[in-house]
């Protein structure tokens, strides 16, 4: 990661995020160690298996590297080039991403044993992560987290609300980064959250949030049942059938089929318009379904209908996250300028 610090990310009003700030801000969110401990495996797992002769697959590795480009839209070897080069990566680095990717997947129980034998070189690990963090998408996610940090910040400074600078932040050290460097960044930081803290608090009041929910009187209905789940449509054609002409009851078809009844509640915008129909017609105990439900399907016995309202605490939650989406995204939109191009 040496090879980045010092490097602009992004600008805020007359404030510079760095990219070794991702670092700072990861390790005070704590995220560094899990995105610290994938790459170190990995590395691991790829040394150990060169050392005792156990190569990859061949055709895992092409998978792998296939499903990455077409995740990304590189269909031909130019698109790679150019994507590699835009992050400052070689295709060297791309494979030894995919390699640990795959070594992860296919050795993943023997880490223990490999991190023992085999523990990565400090600098060659911190190279990895440099490495996984862009190609895996996580760089991007801590630069917009971030982002988000900064940008909130901004505005709460707009409105003449003080930020505090943090008297006191935890000591943190960065490979490749002084002491004094990663100090100061990590107040800068840390400052940020601060302002955030302070701009949510804002944003998010008690009017903000009613204002939300009144918006969405229609999507936010909460069907409340039970749910009978099968992993194919024949399946759960034949278990409604069992209850509406064999008069079955759904706890009888759950111990038939070996799938438990489970309780469930579901909100109108989760479901396409003609599932929609359905439930905003559907009566008190009928049975609708089978409906398509993320690769499975379900039976629905529709229990209760729910209006919203700003006293269901859940529902609550639901909109002050709608609320904080929308105004971080639009402060980001209006203060965060970027220097790199995701």
């Amino acid at each position: 990661m040496q090879q980045l610090f010092g490097q602009t990310l992004f600008s805020v009003a007359d404030e510079t995020a760095f990219y070794e700030d991702l670092i700072v801000g990861a390790m005070l969110w704590g995220d560094w160690k899990s995105l610290e401990r994938t790459s170190r495996l990995g590395l691991a797992l790829s040394q150990w298996a060169e050392d005792y002769g156990e190569e990859l697959p061949e055709d895992e590795v092409d998978v792998a590297a296939a499903e990455f480009r077409y995740a990304r839209d590189l269909i031909s070897a130019e698109d790679a080039e150019s994507w590699l080069e835009a992050r400052g990566l070689t295709a060297d680095d791309w494979m030894g991403h995919i390699e640990r990717v795959v070594a992860r997947a296919r050795w993943g129980s023997r880490g223990a044993e490999a991190l023992a034998l085999r523990p990565p070189d400090p600098d060659e690990l911190l190279d990895a992560i440099r490495v996984d963090l862009i190609c895996g998408g996580e760089l991007r996610r801590l630069a917009l987290k971030l982002a988000e940090y900064a940008a909130a910040c901004a505005a709460v400074v707009e409105t003449g609300v003080p930020v505090d600078q943090p008297a006191q932040t935890p000591t943190l050290q960065v490979r490749g980064l002084e002491d004094a460097r990663t100090a100061a960044r990590s107040r800068a930081v840390a400052r940020w959250m601060d302002g955030q803290r302070k701009f949510l608090a804002r944003a998010t009041g008690d009017q903000a949030v009613a204002q939300e929910i009144a918006r969405h009187q229609l999507e936010w209905i909460r069907i409340d049942g039970r749910a009978l789940i099968f992993d194919t449509e024949p399946l759960a054609r034949e278990a409604a059938l069992c209850v509406r002409e064999d008069g079955m009851s759904m706890d009888e078809v759950a111990d038939t089929a070996r799938s438990p009844v489970q309780e469930a509640r579901l909100y109108l915008e989760e479901l396409d318009d003609a599932d929609r129909t359905k439930f905003i017609a559907a009566k008190p105990n009928e049975l609708l379904g089978p409906i398509a439900a993320d690769g499975h399907f379900m039976l629905f016995r529709v229990l209760d209908k729910v209006m919203p309202s700003d006293a269901d605490s859940e529902l609550r939650q639901r909109a002050r996250d709608r609320v904080v989406a929308r105004a971080l995204e639009l402060e980001m939109e209006r203060r965060v300028k970027w220097a790199v191009r995701w």
